[in-house]
């Protein structure tokens, strides 16, 4: 969306014509004259704001980033991580279902007192 506006500001929307005929020679009283005019045009060009100007930037410091953390990857480990991670995550499903089941022992016991008192 950003670059759209952008691109709408900078883009022109209506055609400019010359309002004179320009003559090119190669003598020195017109290389003057086109010289300060093109002085003149780069004066009114538009600066790159801040945020802008950052993209690149952004862009390398990204690319970094992934390229340092893609070569911490090794490919005979990054299988042993997986594994890791996936027992690590059925340990503690079966640690919660202990848990629920300890509890649902409890409840019975507690109940059974109550009913012989």
């Amino acid at each position: 969306m950003f670059a759209l506006r952008t691109f709408a500001a900078r883009a022109p929307t209506t055609a400019r014509l010359p309002a004179r005929a320009v003559r090119f020679n190669s003598s020195s009283s017109s290389s003057s004259s086109s010289a300060a005019r093109v002085l003149q045009l780069a004066s009114q060009a538009e600066r790159l704001s801040n945020a802008e100007a950052a993209v690149p930037v952004l862009w390398l410091v990204c690319g970094g980033l992934t390229y340092t953390a893609w070569n911490r990857l090794e490919e005979r480990s990054a299988g042993a991580n997986i594994e890791t991670l996936l027992i690590k995550k059925k340990k503690k499903k079966k640690k919660k279902k202990k848990k629920k089941k300890k509890k649902k022992k409890k409840k019975k016991k507690k109940k059974k007192k109550k009913k012989k008192k």
